[in-house]
């Protein structure tokens, strides 16, 4: 296994940090990053911690060939206690800041208490700082990302958006500008310790003892599981071939999961996207390069992949592609979770039009759809409600019998009775 054997632990109550072994039984025991970050924030946090306290833990963790050129083993594992759901929350998310991560020395970073004042972590090797983020404080992902890579000479950063720093519990963190850790509210838990972000430069590297027959199996797996017949429509078409799978299995969301098919689904799906994609991309080490580039107008997002295009597609009755990508745009330049968005966006227009409270929304409705992202992020207007999901809007207002959420958490993209 390519660990590097450290951990780092910062808190940022203190402005200290250390470097301590990683625990290597945990690590052969429970495989992979986000196996081996639940176990420690299993161990690390205590039973009725509140989620948004300094006592939750946030932990950045790599997996066992993370940094390697070992096919799809580039993702970084993201845990703490959600705020949506109070119970334990993973996320992954690609892109290059985990292998950066093993290339300082380090196998994962445990980050505990809160910031007096909003900061950023440097990390350099063994230099660990934290930096003043008041000049980034109250800016949005994306111009964030764009300083802190001129101030830090393209360091790898995963950071949030005003939804996190607002403590919005679906916001997400962000990386590489269209890379998200999506679910559960974990850019709340980096926003509620005035963490802007973290950011990560290595010079290091990892050593194989026998490389020639490590590139043999890399080859292997890369010609005989990975580039295969099967899994190329990852790189043809991407995850928006789902939308044409699940419109014909009755599993398609369609107006907060009223139904199973959308009449509108050929302008949200696998064509329509190709028809505006500008580009490719693929995370470390990853051959499939699953990530399109597309361009709507002055709107340039990574995807919209099936999540999105469901769940503020076909499950808000909004059939405008362009408006799609829009949505998708602020939602990842606010950092929030299109999953959880779409869902309560679509749930407010089922309570409106049902007569049961009136959010100003409606399926198709394009203009007001478009405002939503803002007003949650910002907890403003309608958002201040929405911005606290699904259950807790049904609690307030009504609609349990359809507010499409388990625990807190709203659903994914598919609708379950197509399964019966």
């Amino acid at each position: 296994m390519a660990y590097t054997g450290k951990i780092l632990k910062i808190n940022l109550s203190t402005g200290k940090s250390k470097a301590e072994p990683l625990n290597r039984k945990w690590a052969e025991y429970y495989l992979g990053g986000k196996g081996l970050a639940i176990k420690y924030l299993y161990e690390e946090i205590t039973p009725g911690v509140d989620p948004l306290s300094p006592d939750n833990k946030l932990i950045l963790m790599t997996g066992p060939l993370t940094g390697t050129i070992v096919p799809n083993s580039g993702k970084l594992s993201i845990a703490a206690k959600s705020p949506a759901t109070n119970t334990v929350l993973d996320c992954s998310i690609g892109g290059h800041f985990a292998s950066e991560l093993k290339y300082a020395g380090y196998d994962a970073v445990i980050i505990t208490g809160k910031a007096k004042v909003p900061v950023y972590i440097y990390i350099e090797d063994d230099r660990v700082e934290l930096k003043s983020a008041a000049h980034l404080w109250g800016k949005n992902a994306h111009q964030a990302e764009l300083i802190l890579g001129e101030e830090l000479d393209d360091a790898k950063t995963i950071l949030i958006g005003q939804a996190g720093e607002n403590q919005v519990i679906m916001s997400c963190i962000t990386s590489e500008f269209y890379r998200q850790a999506g679910r559960g509210g974990i850019g709340a838990v980096m926003g509620s310790k005035n963490l802007k972000a973290v950011a990560v430069k290595g010079s290091g590297g990892l050593k194989h003892p026998d490389i020639r027959k490590l590139m043999r199996e890399i080859n292997k797996i890369k010609n005989e599981d990975t580039l295969t017949d099967d899994n190329l429509w990852a790189y043809s078409d991407g995850t928006a071939q789902l939308v044409e799978a699940c419109q014909s299995i009755g599993t398609l969301p369609t107006h907060n999961f009223q139904d199973g098919m959308f009449e509108g689904f050929e302008q949200i799906g696998t064509d329509a996207l190709k028809t505006v994609r500008a580009g490719k991309k693929a995370c470390f080490s990853c051959p499939l390069a699953c990530g399109n580039y597309s361009k709507a107008g002055e709107a340039i997002v990574e995807g919209p992949e099936y999540e999105t295009l469901a769940l503020c597609g076909s499950n808000c009755g909004i059939d405008d592609l362009a408006a799609v990508i829009e949505f998708n745009r602020l939602c990842d330049d606010y950092c929030l979770d299109t999953i959880s968005a779409g869902n309560v966006t679509a749930f407010a227009m089922e309570l409106t039009e049902k007569g049961i409270h009136d959010f100003g929304l409606r399926f198709g409705d394009k203009e007001a759809y478009l405002k939503v992202p803002r007003l949650i992020a910002l907890r403003k207007g309608i958002g201040a409600d929405l911005a606290l999901g699904v259950r807790a809007v049904s609690e307030k207002y009504g609609g349990k019998e359809f507010a499409m959420q388990t625990k807190g958490l709203e659903f994914p993209g598919y609708e379950p009775r197509g399964s019966w």
